[in-house]
């Protein structure tokens, strides 16, 4: 990624940094993410030309219930197309925190819809015992 793009990529610390958003203790977030637009790619250039988009909001239960949330922001001139998968971050005591990821949003209400991220944590755990499982059954 860093040879096409040139940004390097920062690991989140999923032991540390993680907070679930259905504890996270303050309403106020940021989703970053990646549009798809019909410009990413320089074909001359042969590079990836990345629209970072960062969204800043209010987070809201959601109609959907837990472990579903809503981010409530600005609308938006950029499509939120490609950001499915985003982090949803918050940050406590100068301290970054995921608390969830996106699945669907719409720019023209400035709304992202994103699942807390202590499901994830869980979905990481169980592949992770489910991996060890297999792997003691080859042995």
């Amino acid at each position: 990624y860093f040879e096409f793009s040139s940004v390097g990529l920062h690991a989140i610390d999923l032991e540390t940094q993680l907070y679930p958003a259905k504890h996270y203790p303050s309403d106020q977030a940021l989703v970053l993410g990646y549009p798809a637009t019909e410009d990413r790619y320089d074909y001359e250039s042969k590079i990836l030309v990345d629209h970072l988009l960062i969204k800043h909001g209010v987070i809201e239960s959601s109609e959907m219930e837990e472990p579903m949330f809503k981010l409530r922001s600005d609308p938006s001139e950029y499509p939120f197309d490609g950001m499915s998968g985003s982090p949803v971050f918050g940050v406590l005591n100068r301290t970054i925190f995921m608390i969830g990821i996106v699945v669907r949003g719409t720019e023209s209400s400035g709304l992202f819809h994103f699942i807390d991220s202590a499901v994830i944590a869980a979905s990481i755990i169980q592949h992770q015992s489910d991996m060890r499982l297999a792997l003691d059954k080859t042995d």
